[in-house]
């Protein structure tokens, strides 16, 4: 078989590519930089070298979890022999293409294993693939892969939106660095109308030193809090429509919206209680959840939801199925500002945190476009070129 034909050929893996089973790093070798090493599924840690290069498929062979699952390498690494390694003739078959090919189908049907999941080299020999001309191999990958550098792209700066956020949080509300530059007679570097919202000096409070005129108050006092839609459960879900908060996040749409508004749901039983997620625009919450927002002036639902960020800051009831007593999350103490500035860190990071939950809707239809196109391309149902339009329509 001419393997450098241009035309698509189903071609056994053993006929294009070299195997390799990776190798336990020494223990104690390992350090907090370096190249990472790759055991299995995940990252364990870091090493001074290396034994797989950057653009290597890796087939997950043991372990739970992921046997089976295949990755491209995108950095120098070591591989642990939970995984093997797989060297592709480029002039036959890109590892892109390799990738994108078992991205979603993956290889755990070839797992051999019967106590202990696994998959072998003799396995992999095996493997048939339908490899088209390389031009389109070419093609296909990068139709494929801007998609994810999109996603990519806007995971990172979502996060640093984030982390915006909750930077300024903390240094205006937590560590009050303002006060303590004003205290020290450093300027506070902020905008003049801010600056002059912020005291110069500390007083004691039931929290412990809070800026002088501040108080301690009670979530109750500052917010609308009350239960979700206790008639509504999972079973109610639709495939699209507004999204829906469940104790475990966002993780259904329903048909209708109960809110259109900034709010914050609350997780209120099970392991996960105390969790809080800032939902924006239509949206809903349903059983086992309770949900609020600000009603005092001086603050904001931004500055509710960092102050109440975090499972330990929430009086969890409970050891076999944690959950919050609704008396427990008013009574909640908080540290609140006698003027508007929790007001003013809302407007600030509202546009941050808008803005990241766009990119969080772009990377959802980014991800379904390509879950979508995925199959096709690599079957040869859907051209390159019609893809081609589809892509460029949102990227």
């Amino acid at each position: 078989m001419d393997l450098l034909a241009e035309t698509t050929n189903t071609v056994k893996l053993d006929d294009f590519a070299t195997f390799r089973y990776g190798k336990m790093p020494d223990k104690q070798l390992l350090t907090a930089t370096g190249y990472p090493v790759f055991s299995g599924y995940r990252i364990v840690g870091y090493y001074p070298d290396w034994n797989t290069d950057k653009g290597e498929i890796i087939v997950v062979a043991r372990g739970v979890g992921g046997t089976g699952d295949v990755k491209l390498t995108k950095h120098k690494c070591w591989l642990t022999n939970l995984s093997i390694a797989i060297t592709l003739d480029r002039q036959v078959c890109i590892p892109e293409y390799f990738y994108y090919a078992f991205k979603q189908d993956t290889l755990r049907y070839l797992d051999s294993g019967t106590s202990i999941s696994q998959i072998t080299i003799d396995d992999l020999r095996r493997l048939q693939l339908r490899l088209p001309p390389l031009a389109e191999q070419r093609a296909i990958a990068h139709i494929l892969g801007t998609l994810d550098d999109k996603v990519e792209l806007n995971r990172k700066m979502n996060a640093t939106l984030e982390a915006m956020a909750r930077a300024l949080f903390k240094s205006w509300f937590v560590d009050f660095d303002p006060v303590r530059k004003k205290q020290a007679g450093q300027p506070t570097g902020l905008p003049s109308e801010i600056d002059a919202l912020f005291p110069g000096e500390f007083e004691d409070s039931a929290l412990g030193q809070i800026p002088k005129g501040w108080r301690v108050g009670k979530l109750g006092e500052c917010s609308d809090l009350n239960w979700g839609d206790t008639n509504t459960t999972k079973s109610a879900y639709t495939k699209t429509g507004y999204p829906a908060y469940s104790a475990k996040g966002q993780d259904g749409f329903l048909p209708y919206f109960d809110f259109d508004r900034t709010g914050i749901v609350v997780s209120a039983i099970g392991n996960g209680s105390g969790q809080t997620i800032l939902a924006y625009g239509k949206w809903s919450c349903i059983k086992n959840t309770m949900v609020f927002w600000a009603t005092d002036s001086n603050i904001s639902t931004e500055y509710l939801y960092y102050s109440t960020l975090g499972v330990d800051k929430w009086p969890r009831r409970g050891s076999a199925q944690p959950f919050i007593s609704q008396a427990d999350a008013r009574n909640m103490k908080l540290i609140l500002p006698n003027n508007p500035l929790g007001a003013r860190f809302g407007e600030i990071v509202g546009h941050y945190l808008k803005r990241a939950n766009a990119l969080k809707g772009e990377i959802t239809t980014l991800a379904e476009l390509r879950d979508t196109l995925l199959p096709k391309l690599i079957s040869g149902e859907l051209r390159v070129k019609d893809a081609e339009r589809f892509v460029g329509g949102v990227v």
